[in-house]
């Protein structure tokens, strides 16, 4: 009995549910010739699926119509986000191609965070 309200009391001492730490990404889009787009790293606050897509429509704003667009799975380590966002940035430097920067102010604006009381799964 006494173990039971041990353990009890131990439970009781814990802190509340932590707030989930946020999930760092960047996305990088190709609209054919040689143009890549690329955002800043920031906190991923939409299903993949929801990034790639409103990235798309952020090119397309900027005069890159049909963009393929793919954001990387969300870490929770910033550092590691950065970094493969500048080894992304490199590569397609090496290939030739012009890198350009698509603002956080276009980019991922109020359409893309989740709607009231909906959940988002980490990735």
């Amino acid at each position: 009995m006494r173990l039971v309200a041990a353990f009890a009391a131990f439970l009781a001492s814990l802190p509340a549910a932590a707030e989930p730490l946020p999930r760092w990404t960047f996305c990088i889009a190709t609209a054919g010739g040689d143009q890549v787009f690329t955002s800043a790293v920031f906190v991923a606050a939409a299903p993949p699926e929801r990034l790639e897509s409103a990235f798309a429509a952020a090119v397309a704003r900027l005069g890159a119509e049909g963009a393929s667009a793919r954001c990387p799975r969300s870490r929770e380590d910033k550092a590691v986000a950065l970094d493969a966002l500048a080894e992304a940035q490199k590569i397609h430097r090496e290939r030739g191609l012009m890198l350009r920067a698509v603002t956080l102010s276009d980019f991922p604006g109020k359409p893309f965070y989740p709607q009231s009381g909906e959940k988002v799964a980490a990735r």
